[in-house]
């Protein structure tokens, strides 16, 4: 995939995530219910990693073939790792991160794209919220239990 395909796929997935986002939301509105609110954590969760994965895609495609970016930059930005079957051949495998190291990576080698560095201030008030969101976006989309659902906190 060459730089504008990932940039218009990129526009593409966060407008429909969007439309989901203000669906949802409207839904909420008028109907303020402990559901309305979990489809929102996740649509709003959906947003922001359809989003941050097509950030990496459209660095991918801008710098892969540069020198701007280290082996394990590209590697990370493939998602991939490789490891052998049984037989000794090589395997390409999805790698997954960790959603908020991830973002920040992401945020970082997006920066790097357009010239720019990002270092975020992860001592401020607002990564802690981050965190509490993800928890909770956490326990929504994988309940142990039904009191995990609910949001009343």
């Amino acid at each position: 995939m060459n730089r504008a395909e990932a940039v218009s796929e990129l526009k593409a997935v966060v407008a429909l995530l969007q439309d989901d986002v203000a669906k949802i939301v409207e839904y909420g509105k008028a109907n303020p219910t402990p559901y309305a609110h979990r489809m929102f954590i996740r649509a709003e969760f959906a947003l922001l990693e359809g989003l941050l994965y097509q950030m990496r895609q459209v660095t991918f495609a801008s710098l892969a073939e540069t020198d701007l970016l280290s082996p394990a930059e590209v590697t990370l930005l493939s998602e991939v790792r490789y490891s052998l079957d049984k037989k000794g051949q090589i395997i390409e495998k999805e790698q997954f991160e960790n959603f908020l190291s991830n973002m920040l990576f992401t945020l970082r080698m997006y920066a790097k794209n357009h010239g720019a560095e990002f270092e975020p201030n992860t001592d401020e008030a607002g990564w802690e919220a981050m965190h509490r969101a993800v928890r909770i976006r956490n326990r929504v989309t994988h309940p142990k239990s039904a009191a995990c659902l609910d949001l009343s906190e």
